[in-house]
């Protein structure tokens, strides 16, 4: 009997656990489905001492229900600079936003290309809360109104460079770091974390 009475207190307990749980739980919630778009953007790459700076961000993504746990977004930064004043590509990377607070590239490899030093600098995807391959990582978002603006850090990224003003070849870094700060929105709509 008294076995009983644990188990029925166990199972009470985890009623209640899953209850707080489940009530603390975060999610992204839109007025209208449809798609994302960004309204303002920045992204800094730092390998060493070399710094790339992003001005613009474009994101592709789209709202499927008024209530998500997770967003799955593209973002293609431009209008890049580094190494000096040299002009820089860096391709696009897909992202899964946790409304959690933690933030994993699920895509592939993101490159950035100087063509005037001839070189690029690789970061594989695939890491984990917040960050690429390697990394620790803060992610923060905030309810601008209409808007939800995020903020992330990702510091110890792992990355290769090709060589020259990028590093030195065929040499595995983990000093990479990535500060980005972008807002986005659902075209004729509203979107907000809660």
């Amino acid at each position: 009997m008294r076995d009983l009475r644990l188990v029925g207190v166990a199972a009470i307990a985890l009623l209640v656990l899953g209850t707080i749980a489940h009530a603390g739980a975060h999610e992204f919630v839109a007025s209208t489905t449809g798609t994302l778009k960004a309204t303002k953007g920045k992204e800094i790459f730092t390998f060493g001492s070399a710094k790339v700076t992003c001005t613009q961000l474009s994101v592709k993504g789209s709202v499927a229900t008024a209530k998500e746990q997770t967003q799955n977004v593209t973002v293609l930064p431009s209008k890049c600079e580094g190494f000096g004043s040299a002009k820089v590509t860096v391709s696009e990377a897909e992202f899964l936003f946790e409304a959690s607070l933690g933030a994993s590239e699920i895509g592939p490899i993101v490159v950035l290309t100087n063509a005037v030093g001839k070189c690029s600098i690789k970061i594989e995807g695939a890491g984990a809360e917040g960050t690429s391959k390697g990394g620790e990582g803060t992610l923060k978002y905030t309810n601008t109104g209409k808007e939800i603006k995020t903020t992330q850090l990702v510091t110890e990224i792992e990355y290769e460079s090709s060589g020259g003003v990028c590093g030195e070849p065929e040499m595995a870094y983990t000093n990479g770091t990535i500060e980005a700060e972008g807002t986005v929105e659902v075209e004729k709509g509203t979107i907000k974390w809660t």
